[in-house]
Formats: C-alpha cells, structure tokens, sequence
C-alpha cells in the first residue's frame, strides 16, 4: 500500500505582541489567504488526507481549520496535539509511528525548523527552508507508519503558495 505523507508549516503568523504567549499567534490576513490557496490547490489536485493532525498553536489550529473547510473535510478529522509545538525530529517520528495503518493519508500542520529538518530526513532531500503555507508531499511504498524512516520517503512535490494561480 502507498501512503503519502504531507507536511505543511502553519501560515504566516502575526508577531508576538506584548504580553501575548507564542502559542496564541494568530494568522495575518495573507496567512489566511495563502492558507486557503495551497487547500484550494490540493483539493483541485484530489489530495485528500484522511486525517490532519496540528499543534495546540493557535496559528496551527486556524491553518488547519482552513485546510479542513478547503478540502471539505469535517472538522472532527482535525486531531490536535500539544507534542506537535517544537517537536524535535524524533518525537515527529515517534508520533507518525503510532498512526493507525488504515490511514493512507496523512497532513501534518506544524513549524520550522521540524518540519524542514523531517521532511530532510524522511527523502534525504535538501529542502533548505520552508517558509510559512510551504508544504512537502512525501510518498511511501509498502511501509506501515511505524517503518518510515531516513530516507524510505519519496519527494512528490514541494508546493508554494505563490506558486499557484488559482
């Protein structure tokens, strides 16, 4: 079976305010807007994730919630978990790793550097810096979720928002 894996960094975000936490960034209108452009984008190219799982960021949680209205997903298919906010590549790992092998699909919405450096590790592609709504499309062949590991992922596709005209 194939899985596909796709990894998205939240969209840009407002800057820390004073007396505001990191975690309650919200979204600035052309996060939204590019956020709404990339959903758009995969749901024309019919990538649809069986689940999209996000961190308990404010910025992550309103990226996601974009992506699920976009790709007509219902909201209960958005998982958020608190160990997605500066997940080091190892707990990345170790949380794909308990995915349930029905899914065949899975996005994952979380921040840089992580994301970057997971998506590096999985293709062992140089991806440098994905900046914000940036996603990567990995794909595994005959791999449960708890096999994935350096370099068992394919590089489908790195997306940019400013590189769709919809």
């Amino acid at each position: 079976m194939k899985r596909s894996l796709i990894l998205i960094r939240h969209a840009q975000s407002r800057n820390v305010e004073p007396g505001q936490k990191d975690l309650e960034r919200e979204l600035t209108d052309s996060g939204i807007q590019d956020a709404s452009r990339l959903a758009r984008y995969m749901y024309l190219e019919e990538i649809i994730p069986d689940i999209v799982l996000t961190s308990h960021a404010t910025r992550a949680i309103d990226t996601a919630q974009l992506f699920a209205d976009q790709l007509k997903l219902d909201q209960s298919e958005i998982k958020i978990d608190e160990d997605l906010y500066e997940a080091s590549v190892r707990t990345l790992l170790g949380f794909i790793s308990k995915l349930d092998n029905s899914l065949k699909s899975v996005l994952i919405i979380g921040h840089n550097p992580s994301i970057t450096h997971l998506c590096e590790h999985l293709s062992t592609d140089v991806i440098g810096f994905l900046p914000p709504a940036g996603m990567v499309h990995l794909t595994f062949q005959d791999l449960l979720w708890s096999q994935l590991d350096k370099g068992t992922g394919q590089l489908k596709e790195i997306k940019l928002p400013d590189q769709i005209s919809l």
